[in-house]
């Protein structure tokens, strides 16, 4: 049955998300991947590998967006080398799609075999994994390259809890492996480190049956490792710098901090329910003051308190287990200031965990039969899994290039400053690749609207610049071509907007080494005509 079952589950996932194969890069993925020199190895040298664990500034060519996860690196550089090997060229995107279904499908396959460790049927199992594999949610770490991270960390997560309720049959190498795992989570994303907590939990819970004698007798066989893991993980991360770094920056103040991340809670739970009109960059903003903006989310967020009661009451362990590993899985990115307010990826590992829980309850509920129906349960089911495999698909497509992708987030989120500048940035580049004169100036006429608007929406200083600098390199492009086609007075208006725009980004930031070396540059054309 469990052969049946994981068959179904692949069959489904295969069936929905082999249609992304040929979807393109997407924004970090060009600093990370596309341009990340440390990743052009033709071979998997023992040396060049080693850098990865010990440097965080391989993540990026960009240092400054330097992160510590050289597993995922690792994986990135064996898609290069594969892709060099079969002689694709290194940045044949099919072979890193690849892995990254493979990874989801995996998950997936974990999901179901975790749901009958936590005594869940075979019904649950199979409706576990097919809720996970088929969820709208997971088209972000199936599409989006970079996002890998989470699909990695994720896996190994899931995997670490399955070893560790294995371990109970007294096999404790399986408990061994359950270190292992998280050690190989926490080399892919930090945010594995909330394990040791989750599995405490888990003892707590379910295993020891509440007593708590009997975990305190535990800790030192069962938890201790988990947690020396975790420390040994932080101590490397603040040898290297990179946590110094991460906490150093200056992203918001502890109140607003909170009080949007109130509103970001909310946001995944209503994601997760009903996953429709997702965005790669949804309409939210930073919430500053108590307001009636968080007035809905409080009060709905202190309604779990009824649902934990009930959960009580009602004897449902399991479940109530998997709603806190859930919240505790989303814990990092709430309390840790971040300059991306909400994305779908976060919500990825608490999907993962809610499905499993989803599953086993739906498994324990009895339709009545009525009608000519014999079997209005599977009925639903099979509808419901049909919805979210259409909502997958559809989502899917918008991902296939960086034009759908962030048109998408412009008509649904128009308040979004970094929807308008990455849509400027596909336009530059087709601008950069069309061959007609006519087509190109009016990419570049869009890629300019879109950097203003971009600059206009921006809350703050790093996308206004961004905006300003690239808006100013469009001007001094039109002012090149127009050069060459002999249009002078077109070629200075375009170098006088350019010089006007690189003046306002200056004064903005007098150390913004990027516009003051093309402000520079005007000058210097304005000299020569």
């Amino acid at each position: 049955m469990q052969r049946r079952c994981w068959a179904l589950v692949l069959g489904a996932g295969l069936l929905v998300w082999s249609g992304t194969l040929n979807n393109s890069f997407h924004y970090d993925d060009f600093h990370s991947i596309v341009d990340n020199i440390y990743l052009r190895v033709t071979s998997l040298d023992a040396g060049v590998i080693g850098t990865y664990f010990t440097e965080p500034g391989t993540f990026s060519v960009d240092a400054e967006k330097g992160m510590y996860r050289p597993l995922l690196v690792s994986s990135f550089a064996m898609n290069y080398a594969t892709a060099v090997w079969l002689g694709l060229g290194g940045y044949h995107v099919v072979g890193y799609h690849v892995v990254n279904i493979a990874l989801h499908l995996g998950s997936a396959l974990i999901v179901s075999w975790l749901t009958g460790l936590l005594g869940g049927s075979a019904r649950a199992r199979l409706l576990a994994g097919l809720l996970f594999v088929l969820h709208p949610v997971a088209s972000e770490p199936v599409n989006y390259i970079s996002s890998r991270s989470e699909s990695l960390s994720v896996m190994f997560y899931l995997l670490a809890v399955c070893l560790f309720l294995r371990a109970e049959s007294g096999r404790y190498l399986w408990r061994w492996g359950t270190w292992a795992a998280m050690a190989a989570g926490l080399l892919s994303k930090s945010t594995m480190i909330t394990l040791p907590a989750a599995l405490l939990l888990l003892d707590v819970l379910v295993i020891s049956g509440r007593d708590l004698r009997r975990v305190a007798s535990r800790l030192l066989s069962h938890h201790l490792a988990g947690w020396i893991v975790a420390i040994a993980y932080l101590v490397i991360v603040s040898v290297n710098g990179w946590l110094g770094r991460s906490l150093a920056q200056d992203v918001r103040a502890p109140w607003p901090q909170a009080l949007t991340q109130v509103k970001a809670a909310v946001y995944y739970m209503v994601l997760l329910a009903t996953p429709v009109h997702q965005s790669v960059e949804p309409q939210f903003a930073e919430q500053s003051s108590f307001g009636p903006e968080v007035v809905g989310p409080v009060l709905l967020m202190a309604s779990l308190a009824g649902i934990v009661l009930w959960l009580v009451r009602s004897g449902h362990w399991r479940v109530l287990f998997l709603l806190s590993c859930a919240c505790l899985h989303l814990l990092p990115t709430l309390v840790v200031p971040l300059n991306v307010l909400v994305n779908e990826r976060r919500a990825y590992g608490p999907l993962a965990i809610l499905c499993i829980g989803a599953g086993i309850l739906l498994a324990s509920m009895r339709l009545p039969k009525r009608g000519s129906v014999k079997n209005p349960g599977r009925v639903l089911v099979v509808a419901g899994c049909a919805v979210l495999g259409v909502l997958s698909v559809e989502r899917s497509r918008v991902w296939a290039d960086e034009f759908s992708l962030w048109g998408d987030a412009v008509r649904k989120a128009p308040r979004m400053s970094r929807a308008h500048l990455y849509l400027g940035n596909a336009y530059k580049d087709a601008a950069q690749h069309a061959t007609d004169l006519g087509v190109r100036n009016r990419y570049w006429q869009a890629a300019t609207a879109a950097y203003a608007r971009a600059y206009e929406e921006a809350r703050d200083l790093d996308l206004q610049l961004r905006a300003l600098n690239n808006k100013g390199g469009v001007h001094m492009v039109m002012f090149e071509e127009a050069r060459r086609a002999g249009n002078e007075g077109r070629a200075r208006e375009e170098l006088a907007a350019a010089e006007e725009v690189f003046k306002v980004t200056v004064a903005q930031n007098p150390f913004y080494a990027d516009a003051i070396i093309n402000l520079g540059s005007t000058a210097l054309h304005a000299a020569r005509l």
